[in-house]
């Protein structure tokens, strides 16, 4: 539910107004959103601190996205996308980002937030895959692209 108000908002789209009770409900499920970062994600965390970039691990934004690292002051985010953020066209062969994935950065972006995305399958490593990230970083994002309406 959550997920839905969020996007609704994003996109402009009137939603009957909640009952207090139910927004406490959502506040108290997602006041417990916990994850856990892998070994790589921790790694590049790290790597981005020392090269000066301040930004904290696991943040909750919204109270249903939770971002692998953020900086909250200027809207910065990092994720690591493992393959579990892939999915596979069994026709092409081709590999896509997941909906959940596609739906949280679209949000993200709508939001104000500049989204930087490592893939596990980047080649870049070590000095270059953050100089790469903090480049993007500088740069920005592009314009949101919000879904039409159906």
């Amino acid at each position: 539910l959550a997920q839905l108000l969020l996007s609704a908002r994003v996109e402009g789209v009137e939603m009957p107004r909640i009952p207090p009770h139910v927004h406490d409900q959502i506040a108290h499920v997602h006041g417990r959103l916990e994850s856990d970062p892998s070994g790589h994600q921790r790694k590049l965390s790290h790597a981005l601190a020392s090269a000066g970039w301040a930004h904290e691990d696991e943040v909750a934004i919204e109270g249903c996205i939770v971002v692998d690292m953020a900086a909250r002051k200027t809207k910065e985010v990092v994720e690591y996308d493992g393959p579990s953020h892939d999915v596979i066209d069994v026709h092409t062969g081709s590999i896509h980002a997941n909906g959940s994935t596609v739906w949280r950065m679209r949000v993200l972006r709508a939001l104000g937030w500049r989204v930087v995305q490592v893939s596990w399958r980047d080649t870049l490593e070590g000095a270059r895959l953050v100089a790469s990230v903090l480049e993007r970083l500088r740069e920005g994002d592009p314009p949101p692209t919000l879904l039409p309406p159906a």
